[in-house]
């Protein structure tokens, strides 16, 4: 996850940077997808957020879901830091069942 540390809250600029900074590291190379919190960070430089990421992560050939209810805007739904999980989108909507294996 990334989270808003140095800067109150991260233009799409830097999460443009910090988002290829994760890819190039080789962060994503095993993901078979990418689940983005909603934020409430700014279009900097006629950039949006969601315009940052998809740049960002175009090509990785997994699903990307943006504005994911989890993070620091409401509603806040917590994720288990290390679990499993599986996501079901359909038509706009769907469900996050995470499991914990010992």
């Amino acid at each position: 996850m990334i989270e808003r540390r140095a800067i109150k809250s991260p233009g799409s600029i830097a999460v443009l940077r910090m988002l290829q900074s994760l890819r190039l590291a080789g962060w994503f190379d095993d993901a078979n997808g990418i689940v983005i919190g909603r934020t409430s960070g700014g279009s900097l430089a006629g950039l949006t957020q969601e315009e940052a990421v998809r740049r960002a992560l175009r090509g990785l050939g997994v699903p990307v879901i943006l504005d994911f209810d989890t993070g620091h805007q409401s509603p806040q739904m917590p994720l288990v830091n290390g679990a499993l999980a599986e996501i079901t989108l359909a038509d706009g909507s769907g469900t996050i069942a995470q499991h914990l294996i010992p």
